[in-house]
């Protein structure tokens, strides 16, 4: 498993307008109708602020790197450092480059995103299938989410589906719990289900990153149905607390992603030991020719 990163070169908007002394009230205007407050100086490696009817200048001292990823705590901080929410990026000379949050509503940023999502997805439905886990294991733990008030129409409906014979049929000619929602394959990763054999969680290894699975959920629905990030609305047309969610989400997810992926990496590592054994067994069974054969055929 790979994770795929978006580089900020992709959502950087280079279209910048910079602030004039000589024509503050037209980035006053703009300011107002855009609802932002804030403006790059094309001379100096700082920005303008407009408050209270001033314009305040305001120096920073980070640098960016074009292909450090779009994604991460050290970019969000920058982004919470000015009441813009923007960061600026710099050739040598000048600030050529401006991030806003709502520059995440972005088809770079949904495709890569939807990427990890699906390889995400995939690959947990092969792990749980290889720990051993089958249809038969999720209905006992639909059983039990509606021992515990949860979920009781939606669950009896996905026994009823299970059960049914066929589903069997069809389920055996398809890949293992191919019709499992991700929702599901992700809340039972987590489930106190297990708790009388916690050994399992140990296995799957998502419980013990400490991530909310309800908001990866919502960041899978997100992604595949395209939905707003930046908490627009009929009142305003943006919302940073709104996007910060999202934000975090996506980072949420790659620690669960990163977990699955060391895990596989685990049980692939534990077969090719054991393999290893038998290949050596073999090996040690055969006459020098034949180890020679062997090697270089």
């Amino acid at each position: 498993m790979k994770w795929v990163n978006t580089p900020i070169k992709y959502i950087v908007s280079n279209n910048v307008i910079y602030y004039d002394r000589d024509k503050a009230q037209e980035c006053e205007r703009i300011c107002k109708i855009l609802n932002i407050d804030c403006f790059p100086d094309l001379n100096e490696k700082m920005y303008w602020t407009y408050r209270n009817s001033e314009w305040n200048s305001n120096y920073f001292n980070y640098c960016i790197n074009s292909n450090e990823d779009a994604f991460s705590e050290r970019l969000l901080e920058l982004m919470k450092q000015n009441s813009g929410n923007m960061i600026f990026i710099e050739n040598e000379i000048y600030i050529n480059g401006i991030v806003h949050f709502t520059d995440f509503d972005n088809l770079e940023v949904f495709k890569n995103l939807f990427s990890n999502i699906h390889l995400f997805e995939r690959c947990l439905r092969s792990f749980l299938h290889d720990l051993g886990f089958n249809y038969e294991d999720f209905i006992l733990y639909f059983k039990y989410q509606i021992s515990h008030k949860k979920g009781e129409k939606y669950y009896n409906g996905q026994i009823q589906k299970f059960e049914s014979e066929k589903f069997k049929e069809k389920a055996e000619k398809i890949k293992p719990l191919e019709y499992l929602d991700f929702s599901d394959l992700i809340r039972f990763s987590v489930s106190s289900y297990h708790k009388n054999n916690k050994n399992i969680l140990e296995k799957i290894g998502l419980k013990e990153t400490g991530v909310n699975v309800e908001d990866t959920i919502k960041l899978r629905n997100t992604v595949m149905h395209s939905k707003d990030i930046s908490g627009e609305n009929e009142d305003v047309p943006h919302d940073f607390g709104e996007f910060i969610h999202f934000y975090k989400s996506a980072l949420e997810f790659r620690k669960l992603f990163k977990a699955i992926s060391k895990k596989i990496k685990l049980n692939k590592r534990a077969y090719i030991y054991l393999d290893n054994k038998n290949k050596l067994t073999n090996i040690n069974q055969m006459k020098n020719d034949q180890v020679i054969k062997y090697f270089y055929n």
